[in-house]
């Protein structure tokens, strides 16, 4: 099983190559028809995208508020080989002949904040061509065991700064822990980090944290942005996912690339289904297409 994923792991899929899972002709990618199959669904090979993103969303949807709740069984082989083809597991690299008006680094659990801001500084120290980065995060509060005082102070990708002194008060919230974050590791000292706190959303049913696509609007309207070209940083499996969730929500004038380390080789098939058909979803609404 390791032999096999960290094979996997070793390529990697270049800036701009972008893998769909709906095709030029409006069909389904074929390797998501046999993952279904192996999953117990039987999705035709001329299957619609609508009618798919139904199936699917009946049963890979999971109903756990955060990604990292999500448990579950690690893929097989056979299903590894299918989410590479698919494009969901290797690490996705920018190009490094553009000058990106800067970097929207996407919230998340603590160990994902600190994997995405290392590879950022990896792909830095290696071409990639940014100045300013934009922290995204929520008021969500920090888990007690994934984001405890001891993991919040011991480093991991990257050392901390020798000059960095522990704060009076810890952060609670997810904003206040990325902005920690970026204060405490070495990172190039070119850069320029901007923490942007959305708030909490109101909705019909009550009030929920901002999600992802929430962070992307409040971006937006925090800098006036209109056009640009920017980079979308997160981790595999979600880059695809991200990025076509921020693409649909923003101006066509602004361009986005995806970005991220390879997926967690610990990460659940579970987590992978889920996060497929949420993009399945989003490419759908980006053709415009109804989802019942």
């Amino acid at each position: 099983y390791y032999n096999i994923y960290n094979g996997l792991l070793s390529k990697h899929l270049p800036g701009g190559h972008v893998i769909k899972l709906i095709n030029a002709s409006g069909g389904i990618h074929p390797a998501l028809i046999r993952l279904a199959y192996l999953n117990g669904l039987t999705l035709s090979n001329d299957v619609s995208p609508r009618l798919a993103n139904q199936i699917l969303n009946s049963r890979w949807i999971q109903k756990h508020e955060f990604r990292y709740q999500i448990q579950g069984r690690l893929p097989s082989d056979n299903e590894f080989g299918l989410l590479r083809e698919i494009g969901c597991v290797n690490e996705i690299r920018a190009t490094l002949d553009i000058e990106y008006d800067g970097v929207l680094l996407l919230g998340a659990i603590l160990h994902r904040v600190r994997s995405r801001l290392a590879y950022l500084t990896d792909e830095y120290r290696h071409g990639l061509h940014f100045r300013r980065i934009f922290l995204l995060g929520s008021n969500r509060r920090l888990d007690k065991r994934k984001e405890s005082p001891e993991f919040l102070l011991t480093p991991s990708e990257l050392p901390f700064k020798s000059s960095w002194k522990i704060p009076n008060q810890l952060p609670l919230t997810e904003i206040d822990m990325m902005r920690l974050v970026a204060e405490q590791s070495d990172l190039p000292q070119e850069w320029e980090i901007v923490p942007i706190s959305c708030p909490d959303v109101h909705t019909k049913t009550g009030i929920r944290h901002a999600n992802t696509g929430d962070t992307i609007l409040w971006w937006q309207k925090y800098t006036t942005s209109s056009r640009g070209h920017f980079l979308v940083a997160s981790n595999q499996p979600f880059v695809q996912y991200q990025k076509e969730n921020a693409r649909r929500l923003l101006p066509k004038e602004i361009i986005l690339s995806g970005v991220g380390p390879a997926a967690n080789p610990n990460l659940p098939i579970e987590v992978f289904l889920d996060n497929l058909t949420k993009q399945l979803y989003e490419e759908i609404m980006l053709e415009k297409c109804t989802v019942v």
